[in-house]
């Protein structure tokens, strides 16, 4: 008999799909060792956008959208498949962390990209954002602030295993969202 686990089949089926929906992973237990989901896996080896949603969010509102940016693959990703999303926004940030001697330099990409996402009908307000401490710290506390009904954003712009062994953004603010989170990889 073969058996097939969660992450292979949906791997495997989006091929055919726009767009993956899911919950968060649920937490370990023996009973569902088996059915559990891992959602940055999800992200890595999928080849689409996943949309989190987590079990309070009834809809997805799109008043305020905050798309995180972080120069890399991942973001330029992420805000193309997001691009949908961001059209029917009522309000758009591009928000990125960053030390106080790279202000500068972030400000003018995060400029960029508002004009890239301009020219395709989406009008963005960028701000990068001082960060004095661990740089997922800085954007949880951001991202709580702005109160989004959805983060756009790449999925780990680092490694695997820094991500595992250091955190990082993805593990430690966006699949845990209380709102809707559009991952891509």
């Amino acid at each position: 008999m073969n058996i097939t686990l969660p992450l292979d089949y949906i791997t495997e089926q989006a091929r055919a799909a726009d767009l993956i929906i899911t919950g968060p992973t649920l937490p370990f237990s023996v009973g569902n060792g088996g059915a559990r989901l891992d959602i940055g896996a999800l992200a890595i080896n999928a080849g689409r956008p996943v949309l989190l949603v987590p079990p309070q969010v009834q809809e997805l509102a799109l008043r305020n959208v905050v798309a995180a940016w972080k120069d890399g693959r991942s973001a330029r990703r992420a805000f193309t498949d997001g691009l949908p999303f961001l059209l029917e926004a009522e309000h758009v940030g591009i928000l990125a962390v960053g030390g106080l001697d790279d202000l500068k330099p972030i400000q003018a990409r995060l400029d960029d990209v508002a004009r890239w996402l301009a020219r395709h009908g989406v009008h963005a307000v960028a701000a990068a954002v001082v960060a004095n401490t661990v740089e997922s710290d800085i954007l949880g506390e951001e991202l709580a602030r702005r109160a989004p009904d959805l983060i756009v954003a790449g999925a780990y712009g680092h490694s695997r295993l820094n991500e595992w062994v250091f955190g990082g953004v993805t593990r430690n603010v966006l699949l845990d969202a209380k709102c809707c989170v559009l991952l891509s990889n």
